[in-house]
């Protein structure tokens, strides 16, 4: 027999609203678990209870709710995340973090036996990470709640979750587009596509890093995806045709960043014309870190329904840059 498992609850959110909001009465109660896969399970003293069971219960469990919202509000920000996968994410235990930078290219130094190993770097760089504090607020109203309009209350959610993801986003290209980025790969208007990938994927390898993340605009992505337009009289389509990923190219995993950035420069990421920078390799473990002192969360949410209203969705977080050349420009 399979057993129960644990689930994102924001795929329930609409009957678990309704039941422990005092929405339904128990005939409407009975309809709505329906919604709920059987084998759908929560937690309790250890074991898991059939999420069903709890909803009919007496006493509803309350963290039902609780949890409802905040996946809801993950899986908002679910679509935009694309620098938290690009760059590594370090946990911050202060507001401030300081690492010291290694070496990123060079060789290793032949040492006698038993001889001391010198020190290569007398002053090793380093680099502070400092949090800031990002907040959006889910324009949710007592009369939504009230009317218990579900839809327009996910979607306030999902929506506050999104715009909290892409302000990491923001953060982490603005810092990108002001770094003086030693490498670019000029495409001077042809190769636009995939080769441009593999020619900036070269020109990092040539000085000992690996192109492993490429950060792109969604005109960059749009290049890349006429490559996997099936020529005209052929209609077998491919997954990248039928589902609109692309995957890795070439051993590289590709992120689209839909975030648009502060500065007024939007040539800094973009792909039209000559200049333009369309996307960015990156060596993941050398270009740098964002800092995460506290991802999503919500706050002072105590009261399941009350605190609904207005509701305020925050990020603690920052990002430095460790290696410039760790960054390959792939211009039009």
């Amino acid at each position: 027999m399979e057993e129960n498992t644990r689930r994102d609850l924001s795929a329930y959110f609409g009957p678990i609203f309704k039941i422990t909001g005092g929405f339904a009465d128990n005939r409407e109660k009975r309809e709505l678990v329906k919604q709920i896969p059987a084998k759908a399970a929560w937690e309790v003293d250890g074991k898991n209870v059939p999420l069903r069971e709890l909803l009919l219960s007496d006493a509803v469990d309350t963290t039902l709710i609780q949890t409802a919202v905040y996946d809801t509000i993950v899986k908002g920000a679910c679509p935009a995340q694309a620098c938290r996968n690009a760059f590594q994410v370090w946990p911050m235990k202060s507001n401030a973090m300081t690492v010291n930078i290694g070496a990123t290219k060079g060789y290793a130094l032949k040492t006698a036996e038993g001889a001391e190993v010198p020190i290569t770097t007398e002053h090793p760089t380093s680099a502070t990470i400092t949090c800031d504090k990002f907040t959006a607020r889910a324009e949710i109203t007592q009369e939504m709640i009230d009317d218990a309009v579900v839809p327009v209350i996910q979607y306030e959610l999902e929506t506050a979750g999104l715009i909290c993801e892409n302000a990491l986003n923001r953060m982490v290209l603005d810092d990108v587009i002001a770094e003086t980025v030693v490498i670019h790969h000029d495409c001077a208007g042809a190769n636009l596509g995939m080769s441009s990938i593999g020619g900036a994927k070269g020109l990092m390898t040539g000085v000992n890093l690996n192109g492993t993340d490429l950060l792109m605009c969604p005109e960059y992505a749009a290049v890349l995806m006429r490559e996997f337009t099936p020529a005209t009289g052929y209609f077998e389509l491919g997954d990248t045709a039928k589902t609109g990923r692309l995957g890795t190219l070439f051993g590289v995993n590709l992120h689209l960043c839909n975030a648009i950035p502060t500065s007024l420069s939007v040539a800094n990421f973009s792909y039209n014309s000559d200049g333009d920078i369309g996307a960015y390799l990156i060596d993941k473990s050398a270009a740098g870190a964002i800092g995460m002192r506290q991802d999503i969360t919500t706050v002072d949410y105590k009261n399941p329904i009350r605190d609904l209203v207005g509701m305020v969705v925050k990020m603690r977080m920052g990002y430095t840059h460790f290696n410039h050349s760790a960054l390959c420009g792939i211009e039009y």
